[in-house]
């Protein structure tokens, strides 16, 4: 196998890739599961008083 060092100053070409939606690899996977589950996590209780406060005090405007 054949190794080729760069620089500190040379840049790094990005590889680009076009996502179609389909692609299954496993970080896409635990990061949509991760996104599911803190979705579905309620949002607790100090939090919907905070926004009932903050639009009470909106509509009093």
């Amino acid at each position: 196998m054949t190794t080729t060092k760069t620089s500190a100053a040379e840049p790094r070409k990005a590889r680009i890739t076009e996502f179609d939606g389909t692609a299954e690899d496993p970080i896409t996977v635990q990061l949509r599961r991760l996104y599911d589950d803190a979705v579905a996590e309620p949002l607790p209780e100090h939090l919907l008083h905070l926004l009932e406060r903050l639009a009470e005090a909106e509509a009093k405007r």
